[in-house]
């Protein structure tokens, strides 16, 4: 969580969700939390699947969706995470 950490430190308004399993994917959740938030960025360890379920439940109801997709051995560094939080809050 250093991104979001040093976001905050910086004033960007952020919050986080962790998902520890991804069914039953939480989808009034989701909507709920895109009709208060300007955007939704999702760092994934693959290719993208679990985006395509956030937009879906997001629904348009916030103005952007972000994903930040990484496969491989390691996980995002936190640098790429801020920069998608940075760019997403404005």
């Amino acid at each position: 969580m250093p991104a979001i950490h040093r976001a905050r430190k910086e004033g960007v308004k952020v919050g986080h969700l962790r998902l520890v399993v991804v069914w039953p994917f939480p989808e009034a959740y989701i909507r709920r939390l895109a009709e208060r938030t300007k955007g939704i960025v999702v760092p994934e360890l693959n290719l993208g699947q679990v985006v395509l379920e956030v937009e879906r439940c997001a629904a348009g109801k916030c103005d952007a969706v972000v994903s930040v997709p990484h496969a491989g051995g390691a996980v995002h560094s936190p640098q790429v995470i801020y920069d998608a939080i940075v760019e997403t809050a404005r």
